[in-house]
């Protein structure tokens, strides 16, 4: 289920009652980033510094984490499709606490305060008269899903021309809870700044201790022959990623979509805007992909669209998504490509947007990316969702996604529950509570820890599934604030099962079909799965394997504090104390603790 961002106020808070409460926290870095890094290695910035021509414009609509090199030169900022809410069109750049990496500018210092991201245009050719109506326009926005940017910080735009010392200060704006989008028209008409090597830039100041204080800014336009009112682009563009294709979940287990010979599908509804200063003739329709393959081709529809409206057409799939195969695979990954079509279009490349569904072995509401924590603060509080399988299958375990966050939970314990559903709809009769107690790991990049069940279990009616915490600090599970379910989930304070009032989906997955194996097990000897040394160490560690792969150092509120690839690292400047080492080896997470002395 979408999470209707036009009707809600999001923000990070504490909900509950005197019997205890629901925590948000936000993250200490960001998990998509670090996984790309991971993956294909930090941003290489661009040598090349050619003076651009106008017009400049940017939407941020491309398919990258970073601004795009050709017309940036530094990439502190990050580029996504899911931190605000109803953007002029899709694809925002995001100012935060965290730096190019992913992760605090200052993880030592909790309330550590400054300038935090920067985003700098290449030179560009103003070489114009003041009479020519050269004008910069934006948007912005503070908070979007994310954390509000108190008073004391702000958003900052600068000039700068190719002959004067420093940058000059243009424009900025104090932080404030989230509202609409906001656009900045500014003309420049200083004859210092009309040159060939014109730049300006954005910066922020905020926190620097984590994912924290976000601004969203979106299409960044400079341009001649402009004024105050051209509002009206001929612009046809969608605002907003299209939610789940399924009814119910964001994902099924592939054995369980495969298997059925009913729809199973939801109409799937996609917000554009029209720009453009009359009513738009808009086309649209789909394609959808199994495994890389044209599967079908929607008809094309038409609507006609009011100018200056955001706008939506309703895409209605038929007898389970068309055409998609179903075998005797584990697995499958579909895409729908959704586009909108118009005539005139100065913008076509945000016309087109991707939802990504993978079917494997489990059941999510979430999308598969944190943007905070979900914890509980009561001794053996307990959180469980919703679970109405697509067929009679074995439970063999759930995973689990535990992003660090500035509370240290290494300490925490839990069992997993299964609860029948009660005539009210909430958690009723225990069915199963693991004699296990297990361990939750923290890890910097979106990945799931894998827990089993002690014994299978055939799971053949609507359950409830979760976990029972053992002690009563703060453990934190990752929530997608993308897609609300929070309907179907319930949390158990002080004897009560009470449902969820905290919009969003918890990052909890439970697993069914054929046998699995555990990634991580139960017994904290099993953390040290490679060898770091010397340990203790004072200035430098070591490990073998891969020289070329990437690591994460955590401390032990599981921060991530130091990154890189390579088998050694330089960890003079951290403080004294127990850290964990992790890399990926063969598709899976691995770690292994050492003590840091001085």
């Amino acid at each position: 289920m979408t999470l209707s961002k036009r009707l809600i106020l999001l923000f990070i808070g504490c909900f509950g009652s005197a019997m205890g409460q629901e925590l948000l926290a936000p993250l200490t870095s960001n998990p998509i980033i670090q996984d790309h890094i991971e993956k294909y290695g930090p941003m290489q910035k661009s040598l090349v510094s050619d003076t651009l021509n106008l017009p400049f414009y940017d939407d941020f609509s491309d398919d990258v984490l970073f601004p795009r090199e050709d017309r940036w030169e530094d990439s502190y900022t990050y580029v996504n499709l899911d931190m605000a809410i109803a953007p002029p069109s899709y694809g925002v750049v995001t100012f935060d606490g965290l730096n190019e990496f992913g992760l605090a500018y200052n993880i030592v210092n909790a309330s550590s305060y400054g300038v935090a991201d920067y985003l700098t245009s290449k030179p560009i050719d103003l070489n114009y008269f003041p009479s020519d109506s050269v004008y910069l326009s934006f948007y912005y926005q503070a908070q979007g899903i994310g954390n509000e940017p108190e008073s004391e910080d702000s958003l900052v735009l600068e000039f700068r021309g190719p002959d004067t010392l420093g940058w000059r200060h243009v424009w900025s704006t104090r932080g404030e809870e989230y509202d609409d989008f906001k656009s900045v028209y500014i003309p420049i008409t200083d004859t210092s700044l009309l040159k060939r090597g014109f730049q300006f830039r954005f910066k922020n100041y905020a926190t620097l201790s984590g994912n924290l204080d976000h601004w969203h800014v979106d299409y960044i336009i400079l341009n001649e022959g402009r004024s105050r009112n051209d509002s009206a682009i001929d612009d046809i563009c969608i605002s907003e990623r299209p939610g789940p294709i399924l009814a119910d979940y964001y994902t099924v287990p592939w054995t369980h979509f495969s298997s059925l010979t009913d729809p199973y599908k939801a109409a799937n509804r996609v917000y554009f805007q029209n720009r453009a200063g009359g009513v738009r003739n808009v086309n649209f329709g789909y394609r959808l992909y199994q495994d890389g393959q044209n599967i079908f081709n929607s008809n094309v529809l038409f609507k006609n669209s009011n100018p200056f409206t955001f706008d939506s057409v309703n895409y209605v799939f038929q007898s389970n998504l068309e055409n998609i195969t179903t075998n005797s695979n584990d697995s499958s990954d579909v895409e729908i490509k959704y586009f909108i079509q118009s005539v005139p279009d100065v913008r076509p490349e945000n016309d087109t947007l991707t939802f990504k569904q993978s079917f494997h072995n489990y059941y999510a509401y979430d999308d598969g990316s944190a943007e905070r924590g979900y914890a509980l603060n009561d001794l053996s509080a307990k959180m469980a969702y919703y679970i109405n399988p697509l067929k009679d299958d074995i439970l063999r375990g759930v995973e689990l996604y535990f992003p660090p966050t500035l509370i240290d939970a290494t300490n925490n314990r839990f069992k997993i529950g299964i609860w029948t559903v009660g005539q009210d709809g909430s958690p009723s009769l225990a069915l199963y509570k693991s004699d296990s107690i297990y361990q939750p790991r923290f890890t910097p990049m979106n990945y799931y820890a894998r827990y089993l069940l002690d014994s299978a279990l055939v799971i053949d009616q609507p359950v409830f599934i979760g976990i029972e915490q053992q002690f009563s600090n703060e453990m934190y599970v990752g929530y997608d604030r993308n897609f609300d379910n929070s309907d179907k989930l319930y949390y158990f304070v002080s004897g009560l099962w009470l449902p969820s009032e905290i919009e969003g989906s918890l990052m909890l997955r439970p697993m069914f079909g054929a046998e699995v194996t555990s990634d991580l097990g139960v017994d904290e000897d099993e953390l040290a799965e490679f060898t770091v040394y010397p340990n203790p160490a004072v200035e430098e560690i070591r490990w073998s394997g891969d020289d070329q792969s990437a690591y994460f150092i955590l401390d032990m509120q599981g921060r991530t504090v130091l990154s890189g690839r390579g088998t050694q690292a330089d960890i003079g400047f951290l403080s004294e104390g127990m850290y964990v080492l992790t890399k990926e080896e063969r598709g899976r997470v691995i770690r292994s603790r050492f003590i840091k002395l001085n």
